[in-house]
């Protein structure tokens, strides 16, 4: 009876172990596959290129490029500007120009739709030429704007002093009324890109619906609640908001092909 007994006691221990491993096991396999499908998002300081960034003489998935975007983020959001509810527009670019006789991306057009009154307002401005540790900053007297069609205008700059190995850098802000056409992000263009971001928070009493098009993947898409985001002065409540992340990575350059009708339809962005 005492062997019985023991061996059952074994028995037990060793079903109790084997129930422990499994439950650790699959709370590692869990842990692991989270980190996994967790994307992480990259950052960039406006004006720090890294060492990284200057090392970089070509980018192997497309070693023929003469420059490619090392970084861009848009942060679209909802804020009040002088009184005044705007759609506001964060944008930062950097660029690394691998050949400059080649390269072709040196001016930077920025539309705005432009009526008497109730234009939107281009603001701040920055645009750095980094070739090492000399910085060439843009003067506020070589930004000019044009007149594109009766409703659209255009800001442009060329950043100046560009080199092989230079960094291009540049940011802006965009203040808009128009709360109809909430401006999207376009993940894709002329240059290869490395990471390209949107960012944006958005208040729970507008509702958008938003399209990925083109055929490239996301490599981030999350989106989350948060609460009590947004205070309008005057009102006792606050508003809870979603805010959203979409990006992707090592993103090819768009190529234009004959008899293609719009580019839009083809070109990866996120429309709104």
């Amino acid at each position: 009876m005492v062997i019985l007994y023991f061996a059952a006691s074994i028995l037990q221990i060793i079903i109790l172990l084997m129930t422990t491993h499994r439950k650790f096991l699959c709370l590692l396999l869990l842990c692991v596959s989270i980190t996994l499908f967790s994307q992480q998002r990259l950052t960039a300081e406006f004006g720090s290129p890294t060492t990284e960034d200057f090392a970089l003489q070509s980018y192997s998935p497309n070693p023929d490029a003469a420059g490619v975007v090392l970084f861009e983020s848009a942060k679209n959001y909802v804020d009040v500007v002088e009184d005044y509810v705007k759609l506001i527009k964060e944008v930062h670019v950097k660029i690394k120009v691998f050949n400059a006789a080649k390269f072709d991306q040196g001016t930077v057009l920025i539309p705005y739709y432009n009526v008497k009154n109730k234009s939107e307002n281009i603001a701040k401005i920055s645009a750095i030429t980094h070739n090492g540790k000399l910085k060439s900053y843009l003067s506020e007297k070589n930004i000019y704007s044009t007149d594109e069609t009766p409703k659209w205008s255009l800001k442009k700059f060329t950043f100046p002093d560009i080199q092989d190995g230079s960094i291009l850098e540049y940011s802006y802000r965009i203040e808009s009324n128009y709360f109809s056409t909430f401006d999207g992000w376009r993940f894709q263009g002329e240059l290869p890109k490395i990471y390209s971001e949107l960012h944006t928070k958005i208040p729970g009493n507008f509702s958008y619906h938003r399209v990925l098009h083109g055929g490239l993947e996301l490599y981030i898409n999350e989106a989350e609640i948060q609460k009590t985001c947004f205070t309008l002065p005057g009102y006792a409540v606050d508003a809870d908001c979603e805010v959203a992340t979409y990006a992707m990575r090592n993103v090819p350059a768009f190529k234009k092909e004959n008899h293609m009708l719009s580019e839009d339809n083809y070109i990866a962005r996120m429309h709104y």
